[in-house]
């Protein structure tokens, strides 16, 4: 069986594109018998015709409309791969954006307006994972941006921050846990939840017992920080979150922060991106960032 090659849809798009064989073989640059040749090539691999003679007019048989749609999206996919490599240029055509929960579930729909205003035809795909995801998928090169928490240094990895997010113990209304300093004693009868390691919210409470010499609490975890939001805003448990992720239940009072002696170190967000991507390209992306985040007023921006 005779398979189809990319030099057959070249050709059969280009017809289709330029409406004549004559046009197509200039595009391409090569003979118009060659154009011919590669027309016939695709209908004996396909086993159909993909025109029919009209009188002196060749028209589209429904087998060769098929097959033009195809083969204009194979094509633009080529065009489209090729432009990616070459210009490294991530706001070209295509855009692979990761991001943690945190920022998806507070700003994400205006990160893609503000990008999208400046570059209307850019596609978006959006992943969401951990900081730890997100980063290896940047290292092998399977994202081109993402929005990753607390950025460690990664060989082959430039690193922006962007702003911070303040932490802190929050639940629902409660006489006792709303006094003025929460220790761990207050919360050994208590569901506290929080993302598994080496995740940094679960550091934060870890550290948080060790510096007031009291054992690790028993913790259920749950891998999504914004799962973990609403189960607090429900009274289902407290946990040490980004305060940014229940930040209209703060505002109505349905949750509230827990006093503590000393506060949570900030979350810093920094925008991870391959070293081999154009400069302009990373500032483009990093302003859309930092105009979505500030706009949401839920961040410190640096």
């Amino acid at each position: 069986m005779r398979k189809v090659s990319l030099a057959q849809l070249e050709a059969f798009n280009a017809i289709l594109r330029l409406g004549s064989f004559r046009a197509a073989a200039q595009a391409l640059n090569v003979t118009q018998p060659t154009i011919t040749l590669r027309v016939r090539e695709l209908e004996s691999a396909l086993g159909v015709r993909l025109f029919s003679k009209v009188g002196r007019s060749m028209r589209l048989t429904a087998e060769g409309t098929l097959v033009g749609d195809y083969a204009s999206r194979e094509v633009g996919l080529i065009q489209e791969m090729v432009d990616q490599i070459r210009s490294r240029d991530p706001l070209n055509t295509f855009l692979r954006l990761g991001t943690s929960d945190m920022v998806a579930i507070t700003c994400l729909p205006e990160i893609i307006q503000f990008i999208e205003q400046t570059h209307p035809l850019l596609k978006i795909e959006v992943t969401v994972a951990s900081s730890l995801e997100l980063s290896r998928l940047v290292f092998e090169r399977k994202l081109d941006v993402a929005l990753i928490s607390n950025p460690q240094v990664i060989e082959g990895v430039q690193l922006r921050e962007i702003a911070h997010a303040e932490v802190a113990w929050l639940g629902i209304p409660d006489p006792v846990l709303s006094r003025a300093n929460l220790r761990p004693g207050d919360l050994v009868q208590r569901k506290v939840l929080t993302v598994p390691a080496p995740n940094v919210l679960s550091s934060y409470i870890r550290d948080w017992c060790t510096e007031q010499n009291a054992p690790m609490l028993s913790v259920s975890t749950c891998n999504s920080v914004a799962i973990i939001a609403r189960l607090v805003a429900a009274g289902v448990a407290i946990s040490v979150l980004p305060t940014c992720v229940l930040a209209e239940e703060l505002d109505a009072g349905k949750v509230v922060r827990y006093g503590e002696r000393t506060t949570f170190s900030p979350i810093r967000i920094g925008m991870a991106f391959q070293k081999n991507i154009r400069s302009d390209s990373a500032d483009g992306v990093a302003a859309a960032i930092g105009h979505a985040m500030s706009a949401k007023k839920l961040f410190q921006m640096v």
